[in-house]
């Protein structure tokens, strides 16, 4: 289980909730972020932070990139999950726009199983207000080094930038990518993604792209690929 105290509660760590790596060409190094897996036709589907695919305006898409649900402290206990196929808005790309920082990535089943068949997948809220409780879960490197799921419970409200949200979490800006889920049930570790951190980090105030029509499109244009 997970403990904090103020609006870090106790929670369990979802299976749903997993550990990115992947390579960044930009620098040659390994760099590491959050996902979520979604409950989609394919039951192949991850969320992350745009960030955590490509790097933006400027830049490319990342490498050697695995998604390993409920990772902890060096334990793998559903294994690896690779990349097949990567989604993300053009904004992101031409422009590194915030309210756009947002991806999705089809995996490959591993030994015949496919990744929501093995750990359960999140539902999505699209067009809700802009102030909804949700549960956020990440594997914050300033928090536990990114070595385990840290949570944090909070409302959401305007973001400082264009099509986001944000939450006052104070979970920094390295390890982007985790879920910010509505309705969220602790004994399944299951909710609605309404939200994913993103890299942008004002003081302790997190922020998300806005989880909009465009959204959903991604999501669904993807969520059928396997």
């Amino acid at each position: 289980q997970l403990w904090n105290s103020g609006r870090q509660p106790q929670v369990t760590e979802s299976a749903a909730v997993g550990k990115v790596f992947f390579t960044d060409p930009s620098d040659g190094q390994d760099h590491v972020c959050t996902g979520s897996a979604l409950n989609t036709p394919s039951k192949q589907l991850v969320i992350t932070a745009g960030s955590c695919v490509h790097g933006g305006q400027g830049r490319t898409w990342m490498t050697n990139w695995v998604y390993a649900p409920r990772y902890r402290s060096g334990s793998y206990p559903y294994g690896t999950f690779a990349a097949k196929e990567f989604r993300i808005f053009t904004a992101w790309i031409d422009s590194s726009a915030p309210g756009r920082d947002l991806a999705v990535v089809t995996t490959w089943p591993q030994d015949g199983t496919r990744l929501v068949d093995a750990t359960g997948g999140q539902g999505l809220s699209w067009n809700y207000p802009r102030t909804v409780p949700v549960m956020v879960l990440t594997y914050s490197l300033d928090r536990s080094n990114g070595e385990s799921q840290q949570p944090c419970a909070d409302t959401t409200t305007q973001g400082f930038y264009s099509g986001t949200i944000g939450i006052y979490c104070q979970l920094g800006s390295r390890g982007p990518g985790g879920p910010w889920l509505r309705v969220f049930d602790d004994s399944t570790g299951l909710g609605h993604v309404n939200g994913v951190l993103t890299a942008i980090d004002c003081s302790d105030f997190n922020q998300s792209p806005y989880f909009d029509d465009a959204v959903k499109s991604m999501v669904d244009a993807q969520g059928s690929a396997t």
